[in-house]
């Protein structure tokens, strides 16, 4: 009888494999992890095991890619340790889900059909390709953001394909290789394999770097002071549901900025984090202290402020996490941008539009109203593409607002209920993707780090520290008519051509089954 690792020993492995080659770890085996996986499968391809084995590499790859969670379970939630962990547990069995469920839907047609190995190895990695691309995710990841984590020249072609797409490409580059592997093992030449293999990744990078020089040239320039005030989440979240530490934070912010101010006075404007100001700041409450105060403090300052703070309408209880573009005299320059994508489980509770009581479940949980979607926003001579936090990991959100007119992006961020090392560096990279997908200059201001820019050229500029309150000069340089890149105009279409691609192979592979004794 064999034991529990060794029957699962290839989907720990591609889990670990997995696991270990996303952010922040460096990218070492992205283009073979998912090999293991793939031949338990194809040796054994009874549904039931292909779920089961399916579910291990999943559940192994969420505990060590996002561990993270039983962090957020604990500082957030206020849960002991023992169920922040069983939080994280709940997480790693249906996160990913989206691999064993490929792995089904392959394996029903396996089953039926009997393909070849190399049919089968074909089919896998075109339906794990577009279930990617389908599967609803909490936390939208994928291998793409790896490349540009890692630095590889190749990333610039996300702006063709997306990192989703770039995701799609990783896939089929194991598909190459485990296509090799077989050909070895049965005694077939792999000189053809290796010379694709080589030269796909070769014209990747290659032809990556030649797309960067598009994106050299600017016409226009900003200039931002980023202000970290690293507001600790006992003072958040008192102010927040209390009203105690706003004044404490508000000075925070206003010592950081006179001195910022004080070794950069030329700067063009300010940017404060996501609720960095835990009050009210639309006109109707202008003159609460907390906002009177702000609007005194941005006039002696002489710059135009972009901050995070809560709106409200006066004839409704409903709050907003919003963004709000105040001018030089402290004046409000356009309506506050409110966040339409909130996060499950930190900023609404799933289902309790319909089951009020759920709220009562865990309190901790804050219950924002969705705003109206993308606004292009006007600062100074330019629009910016306003993103709150968790926005900024969907293109189609991004895509939206350069439609409106967007010449670059602005995120604000806490990422302060986060451990130090892996979600700030997942969050930050999957956000800077859209800088490059678009050509747009991205600038990305937290509480706690990591406060950044990059430019369309994907040069990222100077990145804070964690935890430390700090406050950074960035100067962003852009194309005033920044173009449209390819992955905007035609990305969206990327899901409809793998399915398509994915059915026409599998007719093909039931219509004209090859042999067994010929393959590879």
């Amino acid at each position: 009888m064999k034991t529990y690792l060794q029957k699962h020993s290839r989907a720990i492995l591609t889990g670990i494999l997995v696991g270990t080659s996303f952010i922040p770890f460096y990218p070492w085996a992205i283009y073979f992890c998912w090999i293991p996986i793939w031949r338990e499968w194809v040796d054994n391809p009874k549904a039931k095991n292909v779920f089961w084995q399916g579910w291990v590499a999943q559940f192994v790859l969420t505990l060590i890619g996002f561990h993270w969670v039983s962090h957020v379970a604990s500082e957030f939630g206020h849960l002991p340790l023992p169920v922040a962990i069983l939080v994280l547990l709940a997480f790693a069995s249906f996160a990913n889900l989206q691999v064993p469920l490929a792995g089904l839907f392959w394996s029903y047609f396996q089953r039926k059909y009997h393909f070849s190995r190399e049919q089968n190895f074909i089919l896998l990695a075109l339906v794990l390709i577009v279930f990617e691309y389908f599967f609803p995710m909490i936390f939208p990841w994928n291998m793409g953001y790896t490349w540009l984590y890692a630095g590889w020249p190749s990333y610039h072609w996300a702006d063709f394909f997306g990192f989703q797409g770039l995701s799609a490409i990783t896939i089929l580059i194991n598909l190459i290789v485990v296509i090799g592997i077989e050909r070895a093992r049965n005694k077939i030449t792999v000189r053809p394999v290796v010379i694709s293999l080589a030269l796909l990744l070769l014209g990747l990078n290659v032809g990556g770097a030649l797309r960067n020089q598009r994106w050299e040239s600017t016409d226009s320039k900003i200039s931002f002071l980023q202000v970290q005030a690293n507001i600790g989440n006992f003072e958040k979240y008192v102010a927040e549901r209390k009203g105690l530490f706003r004044d404490y934070i508000l000075d925070r912010y206003l010592e950081l900025t006179r001195k910022g101010l004080e070794d950069f006075p030329d700067v063009d404007a300010i940017i404060w984090p996501e609720t960095a100001i835990p009050d009210r700041l639309d006109d109707f409450y202008k003159f609460s202290p907390i906002n009177a105060n702000l609007r005194k403090a941005i006039a002696t300052f002489n710059k135009p402020l972009v901050t995070g703070a809560y709106s409200s309408d006066p004839s409704s209880p409903q709050v907003f996490n919003a963004m709000f573009f105040f001018g030089r005299q402290g004046e409000l320059t356009s309506p506050p941008y409110r966040k339409n994508i909130l996060l499950a489980f930190g900023e609404y509770f799933p289902g309790a539009q319909w089951f009020p009581k759920l709220k009562e479940l865990v309190p901790e949980i804050s219950d924002f109203g969705r705003g109206k979607g993308p606004i292009a926003t006007p600062i100074l001579d330019f629009y910016a593409g306003p993103q709150i936090c968790y926005e900024g990991l969907f293109p189609e959100y991004s895509k939206e607002m350069i439609s409106q007119g967007a010449q670059f992006f602005i995120n604000t961020t806490n990422d302060s209920w986060y451990d130090t090392v892996f979600e700030p560096k997942q969050h930050m990279y999957m956000t800077l993707g859209r800088a490059i997908e678009f050509r747009r200059p991205l600038v990305r201001v937290t509480n706690t780090g990591i406060s950044t820019a990059i430019l369309a050229n994907g040069k990222i500029l100077g990145q804070t520290a964690m935890n430390q309150p700090v406050y950074q000069r960035i100067d962003i340089s852009f194309l005033k008519e920044g173009g449209h890149t390819f992955f905007e105009r035609n990305g969206h279409y990327y899901p409809i051509l793998f399915l398509i691609v994915m059915l026409v192979y599998l007719v093909h592979a039931i219509t004209f089954k090859e042999v067994r004794k010929n393959e590879f």
